[in-house]
């Protein structure tokens, strides 16, 4: 983008300011000026002779002019051959300068374009001056017009005869000859009677010359893409935009303005436009005018429009402006960002700045903000003052480079010292309230026309920060930015108005609300509504009150918290059919209430704490929007309740992420006495793993059992069955098991005695741990697995097991093994892998029971599936030496290498051991697991 930009890159209104008047000219030279615009030709086509004519210069690309000419100069049949054209100006001394003929034609036009050099023979730069454009509205029968082109017989000097004109056609104009024409006048310029440009001269139609229209050829080159775009002394607009960039030294909006209201009241249709968007937008010292805005523009965006068509960058700019707001064109923001950067592609310097101001606001990458920074820089040495301001806001807060604010001040001191009222502006919020200095720099802004700095200076003058309190200045600049379309500002002087600081009727006060409301001001509609609602109570003006209500509602709209209470107080107190439910003001008022921290048991906020879940239900029943209302929940929870803690975890884990979250809810909601957040948070520990998991777990339920929860205070007991069990196995909670196993039948809890007696060894008598009594262990174990758990048949198998293997106890080794067989045996029929696994190893080893391979094989199968590598590596036994089933040494390979990989080291051993007998494939195939 930024290598277009140049100190010559300001490319202003080409074909449509009123840049160098024609008509100040005439005064003292008729058409001095206007006669630089038109050049004398000579067309050499060899041996078919050779034809004069004249041409229309109309645009500036790059290195080159381009100009308009009748077809029949340039293209003289039937001779079709290019001809050697030669181009005379009268600003290079009418010395012969060649051009070149482009591929642009129209025959039913008799129009085709020229191309020439943008230097003189003498090295001089062309600078013609901006074409006037005439308005053809204002053209009629009888009107005056002035011919400009080639003086009679081809004397190369210029010739300037005043006609009128006979009659205005679509296309053409008619014009009645006057004075003889001679040869050579083809291509030449129709100006009106101000010299402003209106057409180029076709030739002679029978007793008539006729012109073709300059809008015509607008459209026209615009469908070529031929640059419309002339630029040469500092005209009304050009001096105008220099005063709005600060490439003069200084920017003075004021005078900017002036110049272009001037320039529109001749027509301009560029200055027009500019006026458009400071009435809409209030700002540039023009008040807001959002009717008068869209008139003007309506008036003048067709004719921008044939200009930015044209590649008038200027118009580009204005044009993608009207897309931006919908000024006098339906709203188009993409259409509008690809113009600007059209307009900044060609040398519109402050597209410039809007383009890089948009790329800021899309945020983006930290690569494509060294580009941004280095384009503001290039813009901000060119003296584009804007440049500097948007450069200084990208240091102030750090965008893209590391906080600066000395960097940032500087930039907004230079540019604030030029005269840039939005850098004084942000100059004087760069202080603190109480300086001198930051009052100071809002009146400097305010009087530069920049509406914040008259709101600025307002709330000064009013609170008496870094200035004297002053309630009747502060209400005239209140008013001043009011007028400007700063609608918190007319709040404010409504404000002042009610507390009798500043003279006005109560009539202006309301005025000044509605103001402030209708700019979307959530303070001034909160006010409205209390002046409307009071009268019309008063009045016992039901329809009043209702549209009080609206104002409220509104207002609750735009985030008043104040508004959104009222309104949730109002709701049920009058039947006012209000416009939303009861539940979207709690969920407002949710929203946005200030959160108070306290660490005090007890609950002081219950009624926050109450709207938030009444909003919460209502944004979840009626809205669907289980994200806001979390949010809410959360807000209550911060107020120590105990129930939004619990539904605000539940939603987070609804949404399916977040579970750390949503623990800490729960853990919350526990805290503040919610048994189902404690069960909750319990359950939410259980899918950890880990002694700290477990730990926590437990302290969730011990807490909910407390409060009073019979089923967590049963749930505790199953902790024993996570890591470290022994930690659970405490007096208290063996004591609370065996009351459950025996009045509550809860088979879990009887497992779980039995496994503290059995394999824990201990008991508790009055408090203390003792021994157990094992063979007590082992009957609530037998409690347990006749009843159907899994787990107290598998205890009770292991339990036993152990039992046979003690010493004191080898005379009823037997009677344990057999007892052992059984309660595995029923375990695994409850589906139980590791029990499968010891059903089998006891049949292979006929522990328990006789011995029975290949029964023994068929239990081995299941556990093995479900990963019990031991189980795996004993029936890969039975395959490889063929005992109950079979041999299959490729089938025990396979076994053997499947226990290998689940952490049966023997496995390995026996895997390698058996592929020395089998071929270097299938499971054998290399690398072995080592």
């Amino acid at each position: 983008m930024m290598n277009r930009l140049s100190t010559n890159i300001l490319v202003l209104l080409a074909l449509a300011g009123a840049l160098v008047s024609p008509a100040d000219a005439a005064n003292t030279d008729a058409g001095s000026q206007a006669e630089l615009l038109v050049g004398l030709v000579a067309s050499d086509f060899g041996e078919a002779g050779s034809e004069n004519g004249s041409c229309v210069l109309v645009g500036r690309k790059d290195s080159s002019i381009f100009a308009v000419i009748s077809d029949h100069v340039v293209h003289k049949p039937p001779f079709q051959e290019e001809p050697r054209i030669v181009v005379k100006l009268q600003q290079c001394n009418r010395e012969e300068m060649v051009a070149q003929l482009t591929s642009h034609r129209d025959k039913q036009f008799d129009l085709a374009v020229l191309k020439l050099p943008d230097t003189c023979p003498d090295g001089s730069k062309i600078t013609a001056p901006a074409m006037a454009l005439g308005r053809l509205d204002a053209v009629h029968q009888g009107s005056p017009a002035y011919t400009i082109g080639q003086g009679p017989n081809g004397s190369w000097q210029r010739n300037i005869k005043q006609h009128h004109i006979e009659k205005v056609e679509w296309l053409q104009l008619r014009i009645e000859p006057g004075p003889p024409v001679g040869p050579g006048l083809s291509g030449g310029g129709l100006f009106s009677d101000d010299w402003r440009l209106i057409g180029m001269i076709r030739g002679g139609e029978d007793t008539a010359l006729v012109a073709v229209r300059i809008d015509a050829i607008i459209d026209r080159l615009g469908f070529w893409n031929v640059p419309v775009n002339l630029w040469g002394g500092l005209g009304k607009c050009e001096m105008a935009i220099e005063l709005l960039t600060g490439r003069g030294g200084s920017v003075d909006i004021g005078q900017a303005f002036r110049l272009f209201q001037d320039a529109a009241a001749e027509g301009d249709p560029l200055a027009q436009m500019w006026i458009a968007i400071a009435k809409n937008h209030g700002g540039y010292t023009l008040k807001l005018d959002v009717s008068g805005a869209a008139e003007t523009a309506r008036k003048a965006v067709a004719m921008v429009r044939k200009l930015a068509e044209g590649g008038d960058p200027h118009a580009q700019y204005l044009f993608a402006n009207a897309y931006a707001t919908g000024l006098g064109i339906e709203r188009d923001l993409g259409k509008g960002k690809a113009l600007l950067g059209t307009s900044c592609d060609n040398g519109f310097l402050l597209s410039c700045c809007r383009v890089a101001a948009n790329r800021i606001a899309a945020d983006p990458s930290p690569e494509e903000m060294v580009n941004v920074i280095a384009d503001l820089k290039q813009l901000c040495d060119a003296q584009v003052l804007v440049a500097c301001v948007y450069l200084g806001w990208v240091y102030q807060w750090g965008r893209g480079v590391v906080k600066n604010q000395d960097k940032a001040e500087g930039l907004y001191e230079n540019a604030c010292e030029a005269g840039h009222p939005a850098a004084c502006w942000r100059l004087g919020k760069h202080y603190p309230k109480t300086s001198l200095h930051a009052a100071q720099f809002f009146e400097t802004s305010c009087l530069g026309g920049d509406r914040r700095g008259c709101r600025y200076l307002g709330s000064s003058y009013e609170d008496g920060e870094g200035i004297a309190r002053d309630y009747a200045a502060a209400g005239r600049f209140f008013l001043k930015a009011c007028d400007h379309g700063e609608w918190w500002s007319c709040w404010r002087r409504g404000r002042l108005i009610e507390k009798g600081h500043v003279d006005g009727t109560d009539e202006e006060r309301l005025l000044m609300l509605r103001l402030g409301c209708t700019g979307s001001v959530g303070e001034a509609c909160r006010d409205l509504g209390k002046a409307d609602f009071d009268r019309a109570k008063r009045a016992d003006d039901k329809r009043g009150m209702k549209e009080a209500f609206a104002l409220f509602d509104q207002a609750c709209e735009l985030d008043n918290y104040d508004a959104c209470k009222i309104a949730l107080y109002l709701h049920g107190k009058y039947d006012l059919a209000p416009p939303r439910e009861a539940g979207a003001y709690a969920a407002s008022v949710c929203e946005l209430m200030p959160i108070v921290s306290s660490n005090r048991s007890s609950n002081p906020y219950t009624e926050v704490a109450k709207t938030c879940l009444a909003g919460a239900s209502w944004l979840s029943d009626k809205k669907r929007d289980y994200g806001r209302a979390g949010k809410l929940l959360k807000r209550g929870c911060d107020n120590r309740n105990a129930e939004a803690c619990l539904r605000a975890a539940k939603a987070i884990l609804n949404g399916g992420d977040g579970r750390t979250d949503a623990y800490d809810l729960l853990e919350r909601g526990c805290n503040f006495g919610n048994v189902e957040a404690c069960g909750s948070a319990a359950d939410l520990l259980a899918r950890k793993k880990g002694k700290e998991s477990s730990s926590e777990r437990f302290e969730m339920l011990e807490k909910a059992c407390k409060l009073g929860d019979k089923m967590s205070c049963k749930r505790r007991v199953e902790l024993f069955f996570d890591t470290s069990r022994q930690t659970y196995c405490s007096c208290e909670v063996v004591q609370a098991a065996r009351n459950f196993c025996l009045q509550d039948g809860d088979l879990r809890s009887c497992t779980f005695v039995g496994y503290c007696n059995s394999i824990d060894y201990y008991r508790c008598r009055e408090g203390n741990r003792e021994n157990a009594d094992k063979q007590a262990g082992l009957a609530y174990l037998e409690r347990g697995c006749d009843g159907g758990d899994l787990r107290g048949c598998y205890y009770l198998g292991k339990a036993l097991a152990e039992f046979a293997s003690m010493e004191q106890l080898r005379e009823d080794k037997e009677e344990y093994y057999q007892r052992a067989f059984i309660a595995y045996s029923k375990a695994c029929d409850l589906r139980s892998p590791l029990s499968c696994y010891k059903k089998g190893l006891y049949l292979h080893l006929g522990r328990g029971t006789a011995k029975n391979p290949s029964e023994a094989a068929l239990v081995y199968e299941s556990p093995c599936r479900n990963g019990i590598a031991s189980a795996c590596n004993n029936l890969g036994s039975l395959y490889a030496h063929g005992k109950g089933v079979p041999e299959n040494l490729e089938k025990a390979a396979q076994l053997f290498r499947q226990a290998c990989k689940g952490g049966e080291r023997k496995s390995c051993q026996n895997l390698l051991d058996l592929c020395s007998k089998l071929p270097a494939t299938g499971p054998c195939e290399l690398p072995l697991p080592q």
